[in-house]
């Protein structure tokens, strides 16, 4: 076999024994467990709570996100939420002084209500006694004419007492 110059080659019997030989070598581990932390939240981050190499579990806080920002908006929201509250709970008072006044307005017009009931009833009983009034007078007004007539052909039938009551009558 034929081999370079300067190339030295050690050949052993191979034996079985204990390997007492170590390696040592830089680098960096990697644990084979990696977990990937994202948010959907687009905030700064304002502080990280572990180092490289830290062990996490579940719950752990690992970093702290600068909420400033979303602080001011809470602020915004809870004024405008309160400013809505009230505007809703003045309504309701003004809903309510409405409704005691169209509950006034109810009670006055049924009042007015009775009280045109009353007066009809009372039109109705005067229309009825008017009513009951004319037909007497027509009753003894059709008995006068009936009267009337009757004496109209007595005196028709006797010429001489007409005669002689009318020269009664321009003597008295």
């Amino acid at each position: 076999m034929q081999r370079e110059t300067g190339t030295y080659i050690r050949t052993v019997v191979l034996t079985k024994g204990n390997l007492d030989e170590t390696v040592s070598a830089s680098g960096t581990v990697e644990s084979m467990d990696v977990s990937d932390v994202t948010t959907s939240l687009s905030y700064t981050v304002k502080s990280i709570a572990v180092q490289v190499g830290d062990i996490v579990e579940e719950g752990d806080i690992i970093c702290e996100l600068d909420s400033s920002e979303l602080a001011t908006k809470i602020e915004k929201a809870e004024a405008a939420l309160q400013e809505n509250i009230d505007k809703a709970y003045q309504s309701y008072i003004d809903a309510l002084n409405e409704k005691a006044e169209a509950e006034t307005a109810v009670s006055e017009a049924e009042s007015a209500l009775m009280e045109k009931e009353t007066a009809l009833n009372t039109a109705k009983t005067e229309y009825e006694t008017v009513v009951s009034s004319v037909q007497s007078y027509q009753t003894a007004y059709d008995q006068a004419a009936a009267a009337q007539q009757e004496a109209g052909k007595n005196l028709n039938a006797t010429p001489e007492v007409t005669d002689q009551l009318v020269s009664e009558k321009r003597l008295t």
